[in-house]
């Protein structure tokens, strides 16, 4: 056009901002493809092994442990190692033939062992942070963390009852996998840790 014609810096001021508009948007799609890079390789790299699904995440598991509660994590551990060999023993006693529907409520009742330790755990640091003693914040932990625990526990079994009384099959085997594992995941998990911290730490 003649207006173009009489100042030809107009188009490429055009262009100009044409291209800068549209930079924020590249560069937003980059780091978004960049981003959700990151998380591929990192679900891959966290993701289990072929056939060793289970040691994979008990490592994993007993990695986070150590690395977050030092040494209480230890007797968590000390505590799970027990749970599995007294289970184990049980297993054999009974008998029990473990098929995937038994797997499963063992891993239930390991995650829920777990999850007493911490509940107990973070009740004792918050005792700590509160300014008790060592031995005050363990004692109050563990007293204001059994009730949440139990709560949990026995509405588990209550579960495992009603599966066993009305289930069939690999049903059957999953409750009484499920009882015998929450039993003694609360037997470890509540008397055996609180035994040994209370060895360590006095009282």
């Amino acid at each position: 056009t003649k207006t173009d014609t009489k100042n030809p810096a107009k188009p490429m001021q055009a262009k100009k901002q044409y291209s800068d508009h549209l930079l924020p948007v590249y560069r937003r799609k980059r780091t978004i493809a960049l981003f959700t890079l990151i998380l591929i390789v990192s679900a891959a790299m966290l993701l289990p092994p072929k056939g060793y699904t289970v040691p994979f995440l008990t490592f994993r598991l007993i990695l986070f442990m150590l690395l977050y509660y030092r040494v209480p994590g230890i007797v968590a551990c000390v505590a799970l190692v027990a749970y599995g060999v007294f289970a184990w023993a049980i297993f054999q006693l009974v008998p029990i033939t473990l098929t995937l529907a038994g797997i499963a409520a063992f891993i239930l009742s390991v995650g829920m062992a777990v999850d007493a330790n911490i509940l107990i755990f973070e009740r004792i640091r918050e005792e700590l942070r509160n300014g008790s003693t060592p031995q005050a914040s363990i004692q109050g932990g563990y007293d204001k963390a059994l009730s949440t625990i139990v709560d949990a526990n026995v509405t588990t079994l209550i579960a495992a009852v009603v599966l066993f009384s009305f289930g069939t099959g690999p049903v059957k085997g999953f409750a009484v996998v499920l009882l015998i594992g929450i039993l003694t995941s609360m037997f470890t998990a509540i008397m055996g840790t609180r035994a040994v911290i209370n060895l360590l730490y006095g009282g």
